[in-house]
């Protein structure tokens, strides 16, 4: 998709702001100088900006190796009619910057609150007596303790050198094999790849067996399915959605065929759409 863009007019792609944040890091890797970011306050906002025609495209993280899923990314998903059209995995490595040069002098810590989530262990040793203060983004985070004496942010390389506050140590996340998965949003449906993958968002009756049955018609079709997620409802206690992906196109007459029989045996069905997986 990106070599096919550089052809084209610059696209708008809105993003989780401000500069340099994880987000903005993905839409380099992405749509590389085929675009033009367009930095939103939250998630919410990144699906507001593409559903209002503000942006062409939207990139949003919907799932960490280490944390799950990402509940705001999914309850969008629910709320709206964007399709995802294509995704891409970014290794993330967490840094501690500061203009403190000493971490005993750091009275403060702020960052996304995943990244907190993601550095737990390093944060309890080294810095046990720290207050920890959730920002929009890690850049927002960043950006912010360039005025706060006694303060720190977790954040990557690249934010550190744009908001130029020095890093006093790297590779903080408590694994090293940390990534995030982003998608990116759109009205519009892509061009089938030959390499693709469909996502779905399901919610089922609350009783025995009601899982399996949606299952049997992937397993009768010889469907295979990459990743199935339990994802917790607002509406009431104990209550689910699945975050399904399936391997394939839904243009595939199988596929297409076995995704009626789903929706059909579904409380709630939504297709995200089929899109090229990622390289």
């Amino acid at each position: 998709m990106s070599a096919c863009l550089s052809l084209e007019k610059k696209l708008k792609v809105s993003c989780l702001g401000p500069e340099m944040s994880y987000s903005h890091d993905a839409l380099i890797k992405f749509f590389g100088s085929s675009s033009e970011a367009s930095y939103a306050h939250n998630i919410s906002d990144v699906f507001r900006q593409v559903d209002n025609d503000v942006a062409d495209y939207g990139i949003v993280p919907i799932e960490n190796s280490t944390q799950g899923s990402v509940k705001e990314t999914v309850e969008n998903l629910v709320t709206t009619n964007l399709l995802i059209n294509g995704e891409i995995n970014l290794k993330v490595s967490h840094c501690l910057m500061s203009l403190s040069k000493n971490k005993k002098s750091i009275m403060k810590v702020y960052a996304h609150e995943q990244s907190f989530q993601q550095c737990e262990k390093w944060l309890m040793k080294y810095l046990p007596n720290a207050k920890l203060i959730s920002a929009a983004s890690n850049s927002a985070a960043v950006k912010k303790v360039r005025n706060i004496k006694n303060a720190a942010a977790i954040g990557s390389v690249n934010s550190s050198n744009y908001y130029e506050i020095p890093i006093i140590h790297k590779n903080i996340n408590d694994s090293s094999q940390n990534s995030t998965r982003f998608i990116i949003i759109s009205k519009a449906e892509p061009e089938i790849s030959g390499d693709d993958k469909t996502s779905l968002l399901i919610s089922l009756e609350n009783k025995a067996g009601a899982l399996a049955k949606i299952i049997e018609p992937l397993s009768k079709n010889k469907i295979s399915m990459s990743k199935i997620e339990s994802i917790p409802t607002k509406k009431n206690n104990w209550e689910y959605m699945f975050l399904i992906d399936i391997e394939g196109h839904m243009s595939d007459i199988k596929i297409h065929k076995t995704l009626l029989e789903i929706e059909r045996k579904s409380q709630f069905f939504r297709n995200l759409g089929s899109y090229p997986k990622s390289i």
